[in-house]
């Protein structure tokens, strides 16, 4: 736990000022920061809050950290001088970080949605790979979105899956495969093979 502040003193007082549950989140505080839950209010969702050595911050959930990495927003945050006392700090939250939240949250709702839907197409074409064989799943399966497949000799393929469409980077072919999987392809869009 931080040693910094009161980050207890600081939930109870945030509690008491909104009339809202405040909660430790104990699995993801740590030595330096302290991670809050502060219950949302009337239709709104939780307020996850880190308290850390260089302020107050909105604290993502996993949903919506994968949106926000897609659009590269600023997190709400706030400084603070912890030196204050607890309520004091818990007034200065209410005031002025949790109305950004609450806006950035509002923001960050369609793109969640639109985050999701992603990855669910993205899941879907990832399975469809795999189903047809010879498809390795890496170790990061759920974190990357890239699929290798074993070529006869040292050839290796890596197909980097999207929602709509794959690339696929071809290495270290025979010739002979080579010119059929060209063959293939010119097959598919109903073009002649390139010649030389």
């Amino acid at each position: 736990m931080s040693t910094y502040y009161d980050g207890p003193a600081v939930a109870t007082a945030l509690a008491k000022i909104t009339g809202r549950d405040c909660r430790i989140d104990t699995d993801a505080t740590t030595d330096w920061a302290y991670r809050l839950v502060l219950a949302g209010d009337t239709g709104q969702p939780p307020v996850n809050l880190s308290l850390s050595r260089t302020g107050a911050h909105y604290s993502m959930t996993k949903d919506e950290d994968e949106a926000y990495a897609r659009y590269r927003d600023t997190l709400p945050m706030i400084g603070q001088d912890w030196n204050r006392p607890a309520d004091a700090l818990a007034r200065d939250i209410v005031r002025r970080l949790i109305p950004k939240i609450t806006a950035f949250q509002a923001e960050l709702a369609p793109r969640i949605a639109r985050a999701k839907l992603w990855r669910t197409n993205v899941d879907a074409n990832k399975q469809t790979l795999c189903q047809a064989g010879a498809v390795k799943v890496p170790a990061g399966y759920n974190t990357t979105d890239d699929l290798t497949v074993k070529t006869p000799g040292t050839g290796y393929t890596t197909i980097h899956v999207s929602e709509t469409s794959v690339s696929i980077d071809l290495r270290s072919l025979p010739v002979e495969l080579a010119a059929r999987i060209v063959t293939l392809l010119a097959d598919q869009t109903n073009q002649p093979a390139m010649t030389p």
